[in-house]
């Protein structure tokens, strides 16, 4: 049989693709994208001694709760945890007040296999929640009636939300990024098509979290390196471009674990935890470092070890945008773990005194979360005080009297190189 091969000459070719492109635009000529959301709010100043308030249960389980987040909202928070209802454990959320009593009913978010790793974040719109429901990451938005809950991925093991709609995910060494800024017009149908997402990394990936400033995003991820791990940033675009270079954060050798990042209206602030050799700290065996990153450069303007070690290796990080606060869970006398909590200025000099935020009841506690909210800080964690399986708690911790700051004008910033403050853009 002879092969036939149609030519068209280049004037036809051009002629059907300017028809085409016409026909396939012409329904939303003279159309706009709906624009971002606003990001949420960063009151600025300080909030001087503040002062913890009672141990108060969130969650009424029957087995166990674990790894809560928090997230301001409103005149109060809402709080995701990992509970246990049904054959699987799920994820449950629920607004609260400033005492830690519920304003609303607790909502269950469907799982078809075991649900794990709830994140939460917000913008001037929306709360969004993530999690991972056997293998594959969950997105919603919180409140919205009948609101879609996406999924991505098949063989997912991070996951972590953000503001304008972001997802993060690892698969199989990718770490992948989606955001409602790449999203375009909706289709014939009506429906508006999941584009492809963007690869922010490759490698070994752990631990990813990120920031908005509202043009852009600012993701971090423990990469794994010989010998160790370091924390790495990327800058990404609303719409899911990589922009600039991939910044190295940490500045130690060893194993740099589980980063916070914040946005604070001017840098990107990051905490993240080092372990340290046991015989040097056996009660408290994990270093905990602090870095800026400026909101355009290739380098961070500081990096210092705090002076103060975790028995755990998960810190949080929250700002007023003038301000730093840490929770993180260390040892307590006799015996025992506590969740404590601390400020710092945003060169990282230690400000007012440290707080032991749980009670004298539970012997250990685990995972805080940490969120700034309207007149203070709000601290949720786990524990298992009633030898019954763990349950949620939370501290409301309000800003008091005013308070001179205390500067180690003195200390030393480790690790850390004047940055050039190139545009990277």
């Amino acid at each position: 049989m002879k092969k036939v091969v149609m030519l068209f000459s280049s004037a036809v070719s051009l002629i059907v693709l300017v028809a085409l492109a016409f026909q396939g635009c012409s329904k939303n000529r003279g159309a706009s994208l709906p624009p971002p959301p606003v990001p949420m709010d960063l009151p600025g100043g300080l909030c001087p001694a503040p002062v913890p308030s009672v141990n108060t249960q969130v969650s009424q389980t029957s087995g166990d709760a674990n790894n809560p987040v928090v997230i301001s909202k409103g005149r109060g928070f809402f709080v995701a945890w990992q509970d246990w209802f049904g054959r699987y454990p799920t994820i449950s959320g629920v607004e609260v007040d400033d005492g830690g009593l519920p304003q609303t009913e607790v909502t269950y978010f469907p799982g078809e296999k075991k649900c794990s790793d709830a994140s939460v974040s917000a913008d001037g719109d929306s709360v969004y929640l993530s999690w991972i429901d056997g293998s594959t990451a969950r997105l919603a938005r919180v409140g919205l009636k009948d609101a879609a809950i996406g999924s991505f991925g098949k063989t997912v093991k991070n996951v972590v939300a953000g503001a304008y709609g972001a997802l993060l995910w690892e698969e199989r060494g990718t770490l992948n990024f989606r955001g409602d800024g790449r999203l375009g017009f909706p289709d014939d149908d009506g429906a508006v098509p999941e584009p492809m997402p963007t690869v922010v990394a490759e490698g070994g990936i752990e631990s990813p979290d990120i920031a908005w400033t509202g043009e852009f995003y600012a993701v971090v991820w423990s990469a794994s390196i010989s010998g160790g791990r370091d924390i790495m940033l990327q800058r990404v675009t609303n719409d899911g471009s990589r922009l600039g270079p991939a910044v190295k954060v940490s500045g130690v050798s060893g194993h740099n674990n589980r980063p916070k990042i914040v946005w604070t209206g001017t840098d990107f602030a990051v905490a993240w935890t080092n372990a340290a050799p046991t015989e040097d700290n056996p009660n408290g065996n994990y270093r905990i470092f602090l870095s800026v990153i400026p909101e355009k450069g290739v380098r961070p303007v500081m990096t210092r070890q705090l002076e103060f070690n975790g028995s755990a290796d998960v810190v949080s990080l929250a700002t007023t945008g003038t301000e730093l606060a840490l929770a993180w869970v260390g040892t307590k006398a006799p015996a025992g773990s506590a969740v404590y909590f601390r400020r710092l200025d945003m060169k990282g000099n230690l400000v007012g005194d440290q707080i032991r935020v749980s009670d004298d009841q539970p012997i250990a506690v685990g995972r805080p979360d940490i969120a700034f909210g309207k007149g203070g800080y709000a601290i949720v964690w786990h524990d298992s005080r009633d030898f019954e399986g763990a349950e949620i708690f939370f501290s409301f911790l309000a800003c008091s009297a005013s308070e001179a700051p205390a500067v180690d004008t003195d200390a030393v910033e480790a690790d850390s190189q004047p940055s050039e403050l190139k545009d990277v853009f």
